[in-house]
């Protein structure tokens, strides 16, 4: 505004000076290229009145056509120049706008590609998991239903054992499945006081009936206290993590389970002296779907046991972590809060923030 008042008093005042327009178009331009379009606006507006203005006031206004068509003139080249500015601006911010949109489009497309990929192989995968097992059992079903087949006993104990082992396979498939399910459904636990040595004794109890040639053993650093969890998760952790060593360790090689306290948290540890793991392959355990290349052939199995482990530890506050075991083998660990002492007496305690 200042701008315009000197250029107004100058052109009054210089009988041979440039015309207004002359000074006020490159003004305006200036101004519409980094003002927002209301200050262009009331700037074209104010020159508009200070050129007719100047017209009548300055020597120069000799009321002719050409001195009326030069104001005119004028005045049309300030709107213009103004209008033609904030068009370009807009349509630059539209372009750029317009850019943003298309980058973000072909980001969704490309993620939603991966996701469709993702679910084939899903679905791939668990086709063939399931229908491995499923296989191996109406097979062996026929067989044994058909009397006119004669199965000698011990043939006939050892096909039993496959179809138990090939139905345990299946169930541990399905409930894999419903607890990761259960966990991007974001349902709502309730975190109480729990032994973690109670439900670590439960699950090898458990494994130990399935397997009954693993020897596993069970030690207890120092005074161990509750944690603070779900009992069901905490089942379903231990259950797939004691079946992890199992199926990468030999016959022969025990399994040993460590607990202690370390700090404010309840740690077990499951090692064995399998395969073992690469400090590269542990970044990527936990990852749905991922198998290690090493053992992809050898043991059957769809990659989503460990994965639903880390969400279930994750889900109570806890961490879970895969590293080599010194002197072969690996170990698979997580850890739990420390229960607090204000616990009620249902032992109920606060729930984890849930993000």
């Amino acid at each position: 505004m200042l701008a315009l008042c000197l250029l107004f008093v100058f052109d009054v005042l210089t009988p041979r000076g440039f015309e207004i327009e002359d000074l006020y178009v490159p003004l305006i331009f200036a101004i519409a290229l980094v003002g927002k379009p209301w200050q262009v606006l009331i700037v074209a507006a104010v020159a508009s009145v200070l050129v007719v203005v100047g017209f009548f006031l300055s020597p120069k206004g000799i009321a002719t056509g050409w001195a009326i068509g030069n104001l005119t003139l004028g005045v049309f080249i300030i709107w213009v120049t103004a209008s033609l500015v904030l068009l370009t601006r807009n349509l630059f911010a539209a372009n750029a706008n317009l850019q943003v949109e298309i980058a973000q489009r072909k980001r969704a497309e490309d993620e939603l590609k991966k996701a469709m990929a993702v679910k084939d192989d899903f679905l791939g995968m668990v086709s063939h998991e399931m229908r491995t097992p499923l296989t191996n059992i109406i097979a062996s079903t026929a067989l044994l239903d058909d009397d006119e087949i004669a199965v000698p006993e011990e043939e006939r104990a050892e096909i039993l054992t496959e179809m138990r082992l090939s139905s345990e396979r299946l169930a541990k498939t399905i409930e894999n499945m419903l607890a990761l399910a259960r966990v991007q459904a974001g349902k709502s636990m309730e975190l109480k006081a729990i032994s973690l040595r109670g439900l670590v004794d439960e699950q090898m109890a458990q494994h130990l009936k399935r397997h009954e040639v693993r020897k596993i053993s069970v030690s207890e650093n120092g005074a161990l206290p509750r944690a603070r969890g779900s009992a069901d998760y905490v089942r379903h952790v231990v259950s797939n993590l004691l079946e992890n060593a199992e199926k990468y360790s030999p016959r022969q090689e025990p399994i040993d389970v460590e607990l202690r306290r370390e700090g404010d948290e309840v740690v077990v540890r499951v090692l064995d002296r399998g395969v073992g793991v690469t400090e590269e392959e542990a970044e990527h355990v936990f990852e749905a779907f991922y198998r290690s290349p090493r053992v992809t052939s050898g043991s059957p199995g769809m990659g989503i046991g460990l994965s639903v482990c880390k969400r279930l530890v994750e889900e109570q506050g806890g961490r879970i972590w895969a590293v080599p075991r010194p002197g072969g083998g690996s170990e698979f660990g997580f850890s739990l809060p420390a229960a607090s002492d204000g616990a009620g007496r249902d032992g109920v305690v606060p729930p984890v923030p849930q993000t």
